[in-house]
């Protein structure tokens, strides 16, 4: 079999470096480990055979299906095979027959409709959807996800590898599943008419996973709501320009508007999240989530069942938290002063030749730097402090991640429009004509900047990266390169981190749209094309410059949730407060009624963004009741759990004899020794 055949027959692959044409000691132990679980293996050296072994993986099916046995992985179950098996019920179970109506009145679902539940070997596989033409439920994305759980975890024997932790130290060179070409053309063939049609996110989701799945959809409906506050800011952002004025009487309407806005967009989104971790599967998935390979603990007894479990102490860990709110802190502080000494030499070019205006333009183009150098430094030791914590679960660390990523890029990304904003006119360091003007300047510029050299650097780094090692790989290269050997060569897409970086970026946007709205009401259509034109080119970028990522599942976006509606009360209190003290437009009323506008115009704000979260319920009646379907099928045809207990399943039954009871010495004792009653205490008053 040549080396090109066999990687059709393949699902992953792992790279080791060699020595001497052959593995390390190291290497030789991690092979070992996997040929004792059972993978299905062939190995190969590279086109520079003393510097990379290819090792090609597969997971037997009899090793999937034990898997996904033992930690109840979830799986769509097939509706007609699920109706057909309700109605005929199941005697021997005490099942009786069921027929669920459809009543589109109630829920558009249809009663065996997205239907996930646990996989078990006792029950005969039909149950489980399968795609046209396969011979098992275990599609190519759900056996690449039982695939990397079996090498990361510790269940069942797995091998725990630490995959990031390895390819960090070198010790692997790369472990990524092979690309299916078929199936990225058909994805590209969709994806590329962004925004013409729909994103294909389900043709997406069963290639790279739920989790890289959910972050697009989230950019689908953040786009078109972006297209809402773009299509009324541009005329407004006119009349601004046109007026020459900063402070236009006419902005804080926008403002109110755009409060109101970034609520609805946030609410349609908790209930289009929840439709679609239904369709997908993934709603509880955070309570079955296993450990993280890279969670470290000593192994005692469960202190809830006597179980085998890897425990760290709350303490320990608290003490790394506490550290680690120090050490951000201490940064935070440091990016404050950083952007001082900014506007400190903005002053001295201000008293200079050069003049206020281009001295307020060099300031902001320095800012716009220094807060891309920043976030980038800072990314690497957020992920040192996170990892120092020992969070048990990806989703618990990435909510540490996320946290401390954010806080830190909120402060680096805004101070100086606080500064602006809300400072500076104190300090005497605002033109003759006002603050805004210098607040518009500054957000076009630092947004402007972040867009673009964020679109250029997401591209051109995986580009440049691909063709480096190319250029390495061949320059002693012996023969052509297989399949995995060319993708050796793209760049590896870490979903966490990726999502970390995406997920900020999208935010920060948010912020700059929703906080400072009144200074750049066109601030929306800029986002708008810019997140319109990133999603279409991340989704070329990791279909052709990234190696494919193992799938992971998610059921929503976590604490960016929580993030982005921070971001909208905030935007609130910033619009407020330029509205009243630093927009000329109430100018002629007292320090008093300013402020008096300022809390009423926050508080009709927040009332108004409270009557809409409690409007829109976050989880629609439908998917409540197609859980609740789930949940009864999944006990009915999978745990086999019989109906209650009535008089036609009992028959004719003996009477129950009553026994008479005697006391003395209020003691209390039956009248037969075989009474279910002797000896229990009672007592009469």
């Amino acid at each position: 079999m040549s080396t090109q055949e066999s990687n059709s027959e393949y699902d992953f692959c792992i790279v080791f470096p060699a020595e001497n044409g052959d593995f390390t000691a190291k290497g030789k132990g991690y092979v070992h480990s996997l040929r004792k679980l059972g993978f299905d293996m062939y190995a190969y050296s590279g086109v520079r055979e003393d510097k990379e072994i290819f090792v090609l993986l597969r997971t037997p099916m009899n090793k999937v299906r034990a898997y996904a046995d033992i930690i109840d992985f979830k799986m769509k179950l097939d509706g007609d095979v699920v109706k057909r098996l309700l109605e005929n019920g199941d005697s021997e179970a005490n099942i009786a027959p069921v027929d669920i109506k459809h009543r589109p009145d109630i829920t558009h679902y249809k009663p065996t409709e997205h239907i996930y539940a646990k996989y078990s070997r006792k029950v005969n596989e039909s149950l489980y959807y399968r795609e046209d033409g396969q011979e098992h439920p275990f599609s190519d994305v759900v056996r690449l996800k039982l695939s990397n759980l079996i090498l990361e975890s510790r269940v069942d024997g797995g091998q725990n590898l630490k995959i990031r932790r390895y390819l960090r130290s070198k010790w692997l060179l790369g472990c990524y599943p092979l690309h299916d070409k078929r199936k990225k053309d058909a994805i590209w063939a969709e994806w590329r008419q962004y925004p013409r049609i729909a994103l294909p996110l389900n043709l997406y989701k069963d290639y790279f996973g739920e989790k890289n799945a959910m972050y697009f959809a989230f950019m689908e409906h953040f786009v078109q709501f972006l297209a809402i506050p773009a299509v009324v800011g541009v005329p407004f952002q006119i009349a601004v320009f046109a007026l020459d004025n900063y402070s236009a009487p006419f902005l804080p309407y926008f403002s109110f508007f755009i409060a109101l806005w970034a609520v609805c967009m946030l609410e349609f989104w908790k209930r289009k999240e929840k439709g679609i971790a239904l369709e997908w599967g993934t709603i509880d998935f955070e309570s079955a989530e296993v450990d993280r390979a890279d969670f470290r603990g000593q192994e005692i007894d469960s202190f809830i069942d006597g179980s085998k479990i890897r425990h760290f102490p709350s303490k320990t860990r608290q003490g790394y938290i506490l550290q680690s709110v120090v050490s951000i802190v201490s940064l935070v502080v440091l990016v404050i002063g950083v952007v001082a000494s900014i506007y400190v030499i903005r002053l001295t070019i201000l008293e200079s030749d050069v003049g206020a205006e281009n001295s307020q333009t060099l300031a902001s183009i320095a800012n716009a730097v220094q807060i891309q150098v920043m976030n980038y430094i800072y990314s690497f030791i957020a992920n040192a402090l996170s990892e120092r914590e020992n969070h048990r679960t990806d989703t618990q660390f990435e909510d540490s991640m996320i946290t401390k990523i954010f806080w830190f890029q909120f402060v680096n990304s805004y101070a100086s429009f606080f500064y602006l904003a809300f400072i500076a006119e104190s300090l005497g360091d605002c033109p003759v004509d006002g603050c805004m003007k210098g607040l518009t300047i500054n957000l076009a510029i630092i947004f402007g900047t972040r867009l673009i050299v964020g679109n250029i650097m997401e591209l051109g780094i995986p580009y440049v990266s691909y063709w480096y090692k190319y250029r390495e790989e061949t320059k002693r290269a012996k023969g052509d390169m297989s399949q995995a050997e060319k993708e050796y060569l793209l760049d590896p897409y870490d979903q966490m981190s990726s999502s970390l970086e995406d997920y900020a970026e999208v935010a920060i946007g948010f912020g700059y749209t929703a906080l400072f709205v009144s200074a750049l009401p066109m601030a929306a259509a800029f986002a708008c094309v810019s997140n319109a034109v990133e999603v279409r080119a991340d989704g070329w970028k990791i279909l052709n410059l990234h190696q494919r990522p193992f799938p992971k599942g998610c059921e929503d976006i976590g604490t960016w949730q929580s993030i982005f509606l921070m971001l909208s009360v905030a935007a609130v209190l910033t619009n407020a407060g330029l509205i009243t003290f630093t927009m000329t437009v109430f100018n002629d009323y007292s320090t008093t009624v300013r402020f008096w506008i300022f809390i009423a115009f926050q508080w009709v704000c927040f009332s108004l963004q409270y009557i809409i979260m409690e409007a829109i319920p976050d989880v629609p009646e439908e998917i409540d009741i197609q859980l609740q379907r789930a949940a009864f099928i999944e006990r009915k045809l999978i745990d086999k759990v019989g109906d209650e207990l009535n008089d036609d399943v009992l028959g004719e039954q003996a009477p129950l004899e009553i026994h008479k009871l005697a006391f003395n010495h209020g003691e209390t004792r039956s009248s037969s020794s075989n009474s279910p009653l002797h000896g229990i205490e009672a007592s009469r008053k």
